[in-house]
């Protein structure tokens, strides 16, 4: 049990280094597609924050 949150842990621990490395990756038309997604997302969010009223 104890290798099972070992993995668990090396898995996160790695993950900002992959998450990078995946970025660094792309080329200029990925850029430009993920930009526009990251946007869009961003866009609705902050239309369901703007709706429900605090």
């Amino acid at each position: 049990m104890g290798s099972f949150f070992i993995d668990m842990w090396c898995r996160i621990s790695e993950a900002p280094n992959n998450t990078w490395d995946w970025f660094n990756g792309l080329s200029r038309e990925e850029w430009m597609v993920t930009l526009i997604v990251v946007c869009a997302a961003g866009f609705v969010s902050l239309l369901g924050f703007n709706s429900r009223r605090i």
